[in-house]
């Protein structure tokens, strides 16, 4: 999973990811997904199929929230 955008609204945060799929190396199929984090409980909510982000979805979406959050306040 690779990330694509963050930005901030007033209920939280959106991220935008993309995955690949390669085989020997060559992409054969890649989605994006859209998360977005309810700030009360502090999940990470699926946009498209309105589920909890997986434990290892999780831990990616809050690293890279953690990482680019002083930026995204900044503007």
């Amino acid at each position: 999973m690779n990330l694509v955008n963050i930005s901030k609204e007033d209920s939280g945060y959106k991220i935008k990811s993309i995955k690949y799929i390669k085989i020997f190396g060559t992409t054969v199929y890649s989605y994006d997904k859209m998360f977005r984090l309810e700030t009360e409980s502090g999940t990470w909510i699926n946009q498209a199929t309105q589920k909890r982000a997986t434990e290892a979805e999780s831990i990616k979406l809050n690293k890279w929230l953690k990482d680019h959050r002083k930026f995204i306040e900044k503007a």
